[in-house]
């Protein structure tokens, strides 16, 4: 099998789960409507993001997206890609 590259834009939601930082056990989802949106972009389903906006599990889902998925087709990666 060849590793190759898609890009996730072409899906509804990216959905990313980051652990909250004070309840273990607990994690709250975060959606990327798209990979090349910024941090800002994201929502999250904690108080903090109900009540101002924004919270800290936008920027941690944000870094942790790559924006690429693996699948069989015709981008080969690279190996900085993988």
């Amino acid at each position: 099998m060849i590793m190759v590259q898609r890009c996730v834009s072409a899906e509804p939601w990216w959905e990313i789960d980051v652990p909250s930082a004070s309840e273990e056990d607990k994690e709250y989802r975060v959606l990327l409507p798209w990979p090349d949106d910024g941090p800002e972009d994201l929502a999250c389903e904690c108080q903090s993001f109900i009540h101002r906006g924004h919270c800290r599990h936008q920027q941690e889902a944000f870094d942790a997206c790559c924006g690429w998925t693996s699948e069989s087709g015709s981008e080969i990666q690279t190996s900085k890609q993988r």
